[in-house]
């Protein structure tokens, strides 16, 4: 069984799969990614109106004997979303974007927060927590790398909170 990772943009190998006739097996986890994508399984057929079959799924006669079967990546974009609740923003970007907020005051302090998606892990990261100097761009990045080998891009969320004196609104502060 072959795995095609539908997407000329999507990054990441698989080995061929055996699979004995008649005899269920389960499914390697997937290998691939693609930037502002989320992979959502796999298909019999490449625009997903084929059989749909989960990742690491259990399957058994996905071609007839002697003929070899390709299960295809489905993705479905990911949101790129900036949300502003009671003084916090939430800020979601993907691998090599950039997120811009504007007008907040000198003086203003800041945390930034990053949540590796499944498959991540933070590494490094500079700038997560300061005040906004007048006139200066504060800036804060994180490295991630992926828990399996390979050379994969990277999917995360990064959530910024805008705090008065230190603290967050949901802490107490006014």
């Amino acid at each position: 069984m072959n795995s095609d990772r539908n997407a000329s943009d999507a990054s990441g190998t698989m080995t061929a799969q055996k699979m004995p006739s008649a005899q269920p097996v389960n499914l390697a986890k997937h290998g691939f990614a693609r930037c502002g994508y989320e992979f959502t399984g796999w298909n019999t057929k490449a625009d997903g109106t084929g059989t749909k079959i989960a990742d690491g799924a259990a399957v058994k006669d996905l071609a007839p004997a002697g003929k070899t079967a390709t299960l295809y990546a489905q993705w479905k974009p990911i949101d790129t979303s900036v949300a502003m609740s009671s003084g916090t923003f939430y800020v979601r970007i993907h691998a090599g974007e950039t997120a811009h907020i504007n007008g907040l005051p000198a003086g203003t302090t800041y945390t930034v927060e990053e949540q590796p998606a499944d498959g991540w892990s933070l590494v490094d990261s500079s700038g997560t927590v300061g005040q906004i100097a007048s006139r200066r761009t504060s800036q804060a990045w994180f490295k991630n790398r992926p828990y399996s080998p390979g050379d994969l891009r990277g999917i995360a969320s990064i959530t910024a909170y805008k705090t008065v004196d230190g603290s967050r609104p949901e802490d107490g502060a006014s």
